[in-house]
């Protein structure tokens, strides 16, 4: 079933598909308020505030407890959680942990926390949410990947971010990592080595990758186009205006009011069985790559 639904009048920032029993969409309305809604029907399924101890640092007795409950009604695992000084980036299985804070970002071991070795300013920071695949873009572009908090390789792969914010898109346990400039798209294995790259003729707003890495998703900065690009070669596959996805789905209103949808899309997931969630300033819509527009495979953009 495709829905959408007005939920708030700010806009949204932050969606995740976290799949289970059922398959649940969480979305941030802000950094310490989340709301989770079936993936499948829509139906409410509450909401969640992220309250910390004081301090909100891993020393604290508390902070196991607190940790514990950063879940969904599914019981799966809040892969991201921004608290005021500290960010943590968080395995489905709760086993890894990189937590980015005053000190930098630093792995999560048994023993307490080891810094990531060979990064000091970086611009964007990604986990992936099961083996605990590490990317980082800096200020230069430079790619840099970690496993399990090991320093895997640092690479020049032909970005260069000017006045947008770079994107980072991992599949579950690190086989695709896609990236973008804004400009440029570019695809990595789980070795860091450059698969297939493309400059874009559009700016890229945001940037989504498939769990099973095969599919990966973005949007037309200006215009709110989806965009599927096979990752195995970046092949444009797939397309459609947002606000027509949008349209097409099922409405289940929460706010009253004739509020309008934004063009441009603020925020991007893409799950399983090549399902999406974006959100259009604070509308919300799920849909699927099926309601999109196939393309030939001579197809270029």
């Amino acid at each position: 079933m495709a829905w959408r639904l007005h939920l708030t009048d700010g806009a949204i920032y932050r969606l995740n598909i976290l799949h289970g029993n059922p398959d649940v969409l969480s979305v941030w309305l802000t950094d310490d308020q989340v709301a989770f809604f079936n993936l499948e029907t829509g139906a409410s399924l509450g909401k969640k505030t992220i309250n910390p101890p004081v301090p909100a640092i891993p020393s604290n007795p508390s902070w196991q407890i607190f940790t514990a409950t950063l879940q969904a009604p599914n019981a799966a695992r809040l892969p991201l959680i921004r608290l005021p000084a500290l960010t943590l980036h968080r395995t489905i299985n709760g086993q890894h942990t990189l937590q980015d804070g005053a000190n930098g970002p630093q792995w999560q071991t048994p023993n307490g926390l080891r810094p990531l070795g060979g990064l000091d300013r970086f611009t964007v920071i990604q986990m992936d949410g099961v083996a605990g695949t590490v990317v980082a873009l800096d200020e230069q572009g430079y790619f840099h990947l970690y496993q399990q908090g090991e320093h895997i390789t640092s690479a020049d792969i032909g970005l260069q971010p000017d006045d947008t914010i770079p994107e980072i898109a991992i599949s579950d346990g690190g086989k695709r990592i896609v990236v973008t400039d804004g400009n440029r798209l570019a695809v990595l294995d789980s070795g860091g080595n450059l698969r297939a790259r493309k400059t874009m003729l559009y700016p890229v707003g945001r940037l989504a990758c498939a769990p099973d890495g095969h599919i990966c998703l973005t949007t037309d900065a200006i215009t709110g186009i989806l965009r599927a690009y096979r990752t195995t070669d970046l092949t444009f596959t797939h397309q459609k205006f947002a606000v027509d996805l949008y349209a097409a789905a099922t409405p289940i209103q929460l706010l009253a009011g004739v509020a309008t949808p934004r063009t441009a899309v603020s925020a991007l997931s893409l799950g399983n069985n090549n399902r999406l969630a974006f959100a259009l300033g604070g509308f919300i819509t799920v849909s699927s790559l099926a309601h999109m527009q196939k393309l030939p495979t001579t197809a270029s953009v």
